[in-house]
């Protein structure tokens, strides 16, 4: 499982980095059912669940979702508070 900071203080350059290097983890090991699988999360003030061990059955599939996770923008909200 990937724990993806997207936090205010990592900002955008910093969770591209991390994307990164989970694409080049993850592209070094045989994925599938019987073998690796892989799950990502993302936190940052809140929590979101990118994709699950049983999502993508082969490295291609689960490297593609890996460039597709997107750094998580903080908005704010005048009922919400300040973060």
């Amino acid at each position: 499982m990937f724990l993806l900071d997207a936090s205010e203080s990592e900002e955008a350059e910093g969770f591209a980095k991390e994307i990164q290097f989970v694409y080049n983890f993850a592209r070094k090991f045989h994925i599938g059912p019987q073998n690796v699988q892989f799950s990502s999360v993302t936190f940052s003030t809140t929590v979101r669940n990118d994709f699950f061990l049983n999502t993508y059955n082969n490295r291609h599939d689960v490297l593609n979702a890996i460039q597709k996770i997107n750094y998580m923008q903080v908005y704010l909200h005048g009922h919400s508070g300040i973060y």
